[in-house]
């Protein structure tokens, strides 16, 4: 019976580890929100616009051409959500996911301290994203 138990809880284990391989909707995001790339507005408001389909997730890229040293969200989507991801320490991004069923326009906020790749000095910049969200 012992025998028994410990076959159940490796079959048990091997599942709930497969279940965790399941990709998150970070992993899924590889569609890009906006097709080229921006640059921060040092000390200022920098605005993007980006677009997306119903329930695709996409993401938006940071520190492709500056060093990222503090991000936060100041403003949430209204009908969606974002978060965080990190490729190494001077890339970036965000996934933005439309609620499922929603189409239309979104907007959320963040607040970026950075440094230009060919700069020294560090920079503050509020972003300001403006999704659109279609069919």
């Amino acid at each position: 019976m012992r025998t028994s138990n410990i076959g159940r809880l490796r079959r048990w284990c091997t599942l709930a580890g497969a279940a965790l391989l399941v990709p998150s909707a970070a992993a899924a995001a590889e569609v890009r929100c906006i097709e080229s790339h921006f640059e921060f507005n040092p000390d200022g408001i920098t605005n993007i616009l980006g677009q997306t389909r119903a329930e695709q997730p996409c993401q938006i890229w940071f520190g492709r051409y500056s060093a990222i040293h503090e991000h936060s969200l100041t403003a949430y989507p209204g009908h969606g959500t974002v978060t965080w991801n990190q490729a190494d320490e001077t890339r970036h991004f965000i996934v933005y996911t439309p609620r499922p069923g929603y189409t239309g326009l979104d907007h959320f906020q963040l607040h970026v301290a950075f440094t230009p790749h060919e700069g020294k000095q560090r920079h503050r910049s509020e972003v300001s994203v403006n999704m659109t969200v279609t069919p």
